[in-house]
């Protein structure tokens, strides 16, 4: 994990030194989404047996228009720090949506969400984290009506189960307080 925060960290000061973070992270993004995510792509990086200048042909195809992701990832194969790639990803865009004041957050629910329900959720959350959310609806059928919001180490849980455990214990807490009034 170390060596990927390294590796991360060098990746954004070079960006934000050149100005062009968000095309670093539009790039990436990319890759993340159609190339690292395919393990067979991956163990091919990391296979010693296939030669580092077909590798490099490989990146330089992929970011033929990114120069500064073409050099990164080369010192990455040198170095043999490929199997950090997905985490250093990770971690960049960590460091780019702090940067860029994004926070990310889930919404637990058992159906779909309206787009209403969402923008509804998420202009709440942006006024109250004073930040741009991107938020994720997360199907879990185990929340059995309402939902559930997660945003960092915050949680709301705004879910029917919740209620009606806090409901239990309101109601737990009353019955005590009528028995002990009626034993004085």
């Amino acid at each position: 994990m170390v060596i990927s925060k390294i590796y991360a960290q060098v990746l954004f000061e070079l960006a934000n030194e050149d100005n062009c973070l968000d095309l670093i992270s539009a790039d990436l993004k990319f890759a993340r989404q159609n190339v690292f995510n395919n393990q067979q792509f991956i163990s091919l990086f990391l296979n010693p047996n296939i030669k580092f200048a077909d590798k490099s042909a490989i990146i330089k195809k992929i970011f033929t228009d990114n120069k500064l992701l073409v050099n990164f990832f080369l010192v990455m194969l040198q170095k043999n720090r490929f199997a950090h790639v997905n985490s250093v990803i990770e971690i960049f865009f960590n460091l780019y949506n702090k940067s860029q004041n994004i926070l990310n957050a889930s919404i637990r629910s058992a159906v779909p969400l309206s787009q209403n329900v969402l923008t509804t959720v998420q202009n709440i959350l942006e006024k109250k984290f004073h930040a741009t959310i991107v938020l994720e609806n997360i199907i879990d059928k185990n929340v059995l009506g309402g939902f559930i919001v997660k945003i960092d180490e915050t949680l709301i849980d705004l879910s029917i189960s919740s209620y009606l455990a806090n409901f239990k214990k309101y109601l737990f807490n009353l019955n005590l307080q009528e028995w002990s009034g009626n034993s004085l």
